[in-house]
């Protein structure tokens, strides 16, 4: 019995339900030791076992499908040496006897830099994927036995090359998604893998084939965003990289791999020998493999090599121009007559004329030929799935009227299908140009006739006349084929038409997401640029969301936009789409530039000066990014995937290139030069995390840190000695907030528990001026706040600090004169960032937690608040450019943002609220109470969202809580700053009666117990909890001590007669207690947490809600990390935790509870910045993603959500597909 029991307690804390576990908890069953919840979760997680192994099985069965494509249409005939479309069954593959030596070598770890990923590279046709896909085929054991090989050569490990992918016209995510399914790994953006693997840590010790990255959708994002990050990871993740690229221009493509990959370029003479380009000639024109092949060299082995060495002469160092020019010579009735004058001279010598010959030889030819190969020329990725597609893109660019019937003649009855290359999807098949070069020669002789611009055009006029229409609904978007829904908005954007297409609401939710966000950019009226913007703002959303929820988020961002006409459009033409946005006061963005974008939190920015102009460097976690101003270009940083997360970055331009130096979770300082081949260098260990900080100190470029003993520190940024200068050591409970030249002076600034801020001349190690007291210059300060964020700067009277507060104030201090400048700034949201700029300290910026940045000419200047980002503003910086004078801001949500700090950018409302309270109108119409930021109330209804009332308060009074009052919906209480509490009516707010609570305590929250006479319960600053009449506002017993400082009240909605029960938490102690209190007497319980967290900080709880599992009432609890748990009400105990494991371990705000069918789901908000559904039976999870902070969410029933947040309030409708998709129907 002792171990069934420990079957049951095994089935609580297990991830994977055994058979032996389902024995013995039945057992247990049988013996009456389990509960139906217990048994209830059994069931549901044996099932999400079994479901999970289905999908495990489809991954792998789909992984091997898109393998067997990629191996038959790409790389086997590639590694043979023939045209993917060719009859040829033989092999014809010669020579690159070094390179294969030397990548089999490293594929099989031998010899030395083996862990460092690998890039082919050369000019077009220089044979990449001719090399890849031999080694490709020799590492698969099938292909291998179909593989002529020599005697002596070297063989790669069979399976060592796990995945093969061919990138061309793919995206970034596309990418991730087709390596994540080889790996079997479940996973389908690149932000996605790199955290799956860097959370595994599982070393998988393979290689991954990535060929064709000069022709993905964007090559340059491919490689920042995913392949150098793949590649920088592989000494810890075991997954090395061989990729096949053109170099770019100016090598630019090479250069973003920067030292994590060696480059191999074919074009070298140590790789190339002519005479393996002859006997490929030679090979091919014999064909003696394939004797079905017609060809005038048969059985003429000298007449073939003398024809092969005079081709390789002509076609240089490609492949390509020898290969084309063999098949010419085949299709030919006779040989090349070697004894005519000058014959070698005929042959061609670039792609272009090896095209041309080819095609005046193909029988039978002529401009409908051309035509029908200028049409796939501009195709993008596998060409046109639909032969009238092609047929009419053909007519629409050539010179004369094509149907399908041309199409099948050129496939059934010319030569012209070796030009091809044919892929299969599903039942479907594609075509295009077998190589991007003869792509590129048919679109150079096109542009001659029209420009691309006119050609786009008219392929988006075809797209859509494919499409058919209805009078009612305009055009059929349902129909839409698959080149259609991926391809249009690239076309209609190079065509420069895609604005019109922004305001259709079937359009935005047909087409591939990531492509149609890579063409918003090209939006150029007024109104396709804020329909381009709206789409934009839901970017990351779309990107991951199933196709059904698409349609979800697109309303979404058109509610949050106020664009009401969209998104009733999209209401309208989807109305069975999973989840309804109903209505939002919402902020909407500023219309900035944004660089870049990071899957995490951007942490530090900095800018430098490069010869080819300003680049901005920005760092998360995990990575470093770099851009050029100027229009975005994206360099190498060098830093990716790092061994242990970044805390704080700096950067300067020096002798050897940009240096980045980064500080680390580990407490290393590294440094790191992005086109260094010699990896890392480490300038320092055991540092504290307070930051690190770019200085000058006599001339030279150096960074300050923080040792470990608590020892500011100045180090050369160039090799990280220890500069020569006097030590500053902090106190026990001292911080650097910054470090920085004001001046002459190299000052650090210091900060204290009790925010008292001082400041050092580092070079002296002297403290200078008057420090700043928070206490003493800002009234109201309380001892639980703290400096947050300062920047430095010489003021025309000397240095200036620019102080934000965590309670959201931010005051400039003058260091000499010990005083304020200018009018202090009393927000309401934490500042995280502060900057003084300008040539004379004259700009004056600042960020705060929701995303908001606030702009001041000066001291005495107007504050104007923009909204730049949907998370916190972690970071500002400023450079110029062309004599203008930009700002750079890094925020939560990811975003890299870029403005001119003096142009006259509209001024944002706030629409921040921190709290909702639900009621009844007095027509039963329901409505909800909402606290704003600025301590005044608005009352909405909630089928449509009108504001029905706002309750505006004094700056001395503002509005602190409310509460709903239990068994009359039509009330509601609320709290203000003077302790003076109303209880209210919707929907007007009107009061019926108010009183005042004792005036000896603070008050900060409200709730009320229903009784007879009904009982307000207040808590105190002070820790204790009073207990009044709501009717009478008197006492109607002492109050009662429950934590030490600011606390939280939640009454349980179930009271017993003869008692008062109700929860508390509180900000300090992390303590979160169940009470009963009986007349005098007064006994709680802890609600304790499993020791088993897995989290070395304390774990608090944030809010709580009620209901029941089964008949047992139950109290949900939910904090930091992401956590909840769930205990008895009747007796505290836990009865089970868990982490939201899609909540990348933010704290979680607020929790309400829903129910569907007879199942309990937490609906929570938090700064996960979504509302996260959490099945409490069985453990799933589903997320609506917002994409900023919601502080409550409040449950409408059925299974309507009310939200509020940094942003604003939205009110969102579940329906049954959203519960379906993660608990099952």
């Amino acid at each position: 019995m002792a171990i069934a029991i420990g079957a049951v307690l095994g089935l609580v804390s297990s991830d994977r339900v055994t058979p032996v576990m389902v024995v013995l908890t039945a057992l247990a069953v049988v013996s009456g030791i389990a509960v139906p919840p217990i048994v209830d979760r059994l069931r549901e997680r044996a099932a999400r076992q079994t479901e999970h192994q289905l999908l495990l099985a489809q991954r792998q069965e789909g992984a091997a499908a898109e393998r067997a494509e990629q191996l038959r249409s790409h790389f086997r005939p590639r590694g043979r040496g023939v045209l993917p479309s060719s009859l040829r069954e033989g092999s014809y593959f010669a020579g690159r006897v070094q390179v294969l030596s030397e990548l089999t070598a490293w594929i099989n770890t031998e010899g030395t830099d083996t862990t460092r990923s690998r890039v082919v590279t050369g000019a077009p046709g220089s044979g990449k994927s001719a090399v890849l896909g031999r080694l490709v085929s020799l590492a698969d054991a099938q292909l291998r036995g179909e593989t002529p090989i020599a005697v002596d050569q070297a063989l790669p490990q069979i399976g060592a090359l796990r995945a093969a992918v061919h990138v061309r016209g793919s995206t970034v995510d596309e990418v991730a998604a087709e390596i994540s399914r080889a790996l079997n790994i479940d996973e389908s953006t690149a932000g996605g893998l790199l955290a799956h693997l860097r959370e595994t840590r599982e070393h998988r010790a393979t290689v991954v084939v990535v060929d064709g990255v000069d022709e993905a959708v964007d090559a340059q994002r491919l490689i920042v965003d995913l392949l150098e990050p793949l590649a920088a990871a592989s000494g810890r993740t075991g997954i090395r990289l061989l990729v096949g690229t053109r170099p770019g221009g100016e090598d630019d493509l090479l250069r973003l791999f920067g030292g994590s990959a060696r480059v191999i370029d074919l074009d070298e003479a140590c790789y190339l020998d002519r005479r393996d380009i002859a006997e490929y000639v030679r090979l091919t024109m014999l064909a003696e493999s394939d004797p079905q092949i017609p060809t005038p060299y048969r059985s003429r082995p000298e007449l073939a090599a003398s024809v092969g060495a005079a081709v390789a002469v002509r076609s240089g160092r490609s492949f390509l121009v020898a290969q084309l020019t063999a098949l010419s010579l085949m299709a030919a009735s006779e040989p090349v007559d070697t004894d005519s004058a000058g014959w070698q001279e005929t042959f061609p010598t670039t792609v272009g004329a090896a095209m041309e010959r080819y095609l005046r030889d193909v029988q039978p030819g002529g401009p409908w030929l051309r035509d029908l190969l200028m049409a796939l020329a501009w195709s993008q990725g596998d060409g046109f799935d639909d032969p009238r597609t092609w047929a009419a893109a053909a007519t629409a660019l050539g010179t004369d009227t094509y149907s399908e019937r041309d199409v099948t003649r050129l496939l059934l009855d010319t030569t012209a299908i070796d030009l091809l290359h044919r892929t299969e999807r599903g039942s479907g098949v594609r075509f295009r140009l077998f190589h991007e070069a003869l792509g590129e020669h048919l679109r150079q002789l096109s542009a001659r006739q029209r420009p691309p611009v006119e050609i786009h055009r008219r392929l988006t006029e075809v797209l859509l006349e494919r499409l058919g229409a209805t009078s009612a609904e305009g055009l059929l978007w349902a129909d839409a084929d698959a080149y259609t829904r991926t391809y249009l908005p690239f076309h209609a954007a190079e065509g420069q038409v895609l604005d019109r297409l922004l305001r259709d609401a079937r359009f935005l939710a047909a087409m591939d997401p990531a492509r149609l966000l890579a063409a918003l950019p090209t939006a150029s009226t007024p109104s396709g640029r804020r329909a381009a913007r709206t789409v934009q703002r839901v970017g990351q959303q779309l990107l991951m969301a199933s196709e059904d929820e698409r349609v979800c988020y697109l309303e979404m961002a058109a509610r949050m936009a106020g664009d009401e006409e969209l998104a009733a459009s999209l209401a309208a033409a989807f109305p069975d789409r999973p989840w309804a946005v109903r209505w939002a006061h919402w902020d909407d963005l500023v219309a900035t530039r944004m660089l870049g974008h990071h899957d995490d939190y951007v942490l530090a920015l900095a800018t430098v000066e490069h010869p080819r102009g300003a680049v901005v460097l920005s760092a998360s976690a995990w990575a470093v990014q770099a851009w050029f101003l100027r229009d975005g270009a994206p360099l190498a940083s060098g830093v990716h995937e790092p061994e242990s997360a970044i805390v704080d970055m700096a950067a300067f331009m020096q002798s050897d290139g940009i240096a980045v130096i980064t500080l680390h979770k580990d407490g290393r300082l590294l440094r790191t030069v992005p086109d260094a081949t010699d990896g890392q260098a480490v300038l320092a260990d055991q540092r504290a995390l307070h930051g690190v900080w770019p200085v000058v100190i006599g001339g030279d470029a150096a960074v300050a840190t923080v040792s470990e003993e608590g020892v500011i520190q100045i180090l050369s940024a160039e090799h990280g000695g220890l500069l020569d200068l006097p030590r500053i050591v902090l106190g026990e409970q001292e911080r650097v907030l910054a470090v920085g030249n004001a001046g002459d002076r190299c000052l650090a600034v210091v900060t204290t528990e009790e925010a008292e801020v001082s400041t050092w001349d580092v070079q002296s190690a002297r403290r200078i001026g008057e420090p700043f007291r928070a206490s003493v210059e800002i009234s109201g300060w309380r001892a639980d706040l703290h400096i947050w964020t300062v920047s430095i700067a010489e003021g025309e009277g000397g240095p200036v600090l620019l102080l934000g507060t965590q309670a959201g104030q931010v005051i400039a201090w003058d260091l000499v004169r010990g005083t304020t400048i200018g009018d202090p700034y009393h927000g309401g949201a934490g500042v995280f960032s502060t900057l003084i700029a300008g040539h004379h300290s004259d700009l004056w910026c600042w960020g705060d937690w929701n995303g908001d940045v606030f702009i001041r000419p000066s001291g005495q200047g107007e504050t104007r608040r923009l909204a730049i980002h949907d998370g916190g503003v972690e970071s500002i910086v400023q450079c110029e450019l062309d004599g203008t004078r930009w700002v750079v801001t890094g925020g939560r949500d990811g975003a890299v943002r870029v403005w001119d700090s003096r142009a006259d950018w509209p001024e944002t409302q706030a629409n921040e609220y921190h709290l909702v309270v639900a009621g009844v109108g007095e027509m039963e119409d329901n409505c909800v109470a909402a606290l704003s930021a600025d301590g005044g109330f608005a009352i909405f209804d909630t089928e449509m969202g009108n504001v029905l009332a706002r309750l505006e308060s004094p700056a001395e009074s503002r509005y602190r809580s409310a509460a709903a009052v239990p068994g009359d919906p039509t009330s509601f209480v609320t709290l203000d700053a003077e302790g003076r509490f109303a209880l209210r009516r919707f929907p007007n707010g009107q009061v019926s009666y108010d009183h005042r609570l004792p005036a000896e305590e603070e008050w900060a929250r409200v709730a009320v117990i229903e009784r007879e006479r009904p009982l307000l319960l207040a808590t105190a600053f002070s820790g204790r909890l009073g207990f009044f009449d709501l009717t009478s506002g008197e006492p109607v017993r002492s109050p009662l001590q429950c934590h030490a400082g600011r606390f939280v009240v939640a009454p349980l909605p179930e009271q017993p007669d003869d008692a008062l029960r109700f929860v508390t938490w509180d900000w300090e102690e992390y303590q979160t207690r169940l009470w009963t209190v009986t007349g005098d007497d007064a006994r709680f319980e802890d609600l304790a947490l499993s020791a088993r967290t897995g989290i070395e900080d304390p774990f608090r709880i944030t809010a709580v809600s009620f209901g029941r599992s089964g008949h047992e009432p139950i109290v949900v609890g939910v904090g930091s990390y992401s956590r909840l748990a769930v205990w008895s009400a009747e007796d505290g105990s836990l009865m089970t935790q868990a982490q939201l494991e899609l909540g990348h371990h933010m704290e979680l705000t607020d929790v309400d509870l829903a129910h569907y069918g007879e199942r309990s789901i937490a609906v929570t908000g938090g700064h996960t910045c979504s509302v996260g559904l959490w099945s409490l039976a069985g453990g799933q999870e589903y997320h609506v993603r917002v994409g900023s902070p919601l502080w409550r969410t409040r449950v409408l029933p059925p299974h309507r959500v009310v939200m509020v947040g940094s942003r604003g309030i939205m009110a969102i409708e579940l329906g049954s597909q959203s519960f379906d998709r993660f608990i099952g129907p």
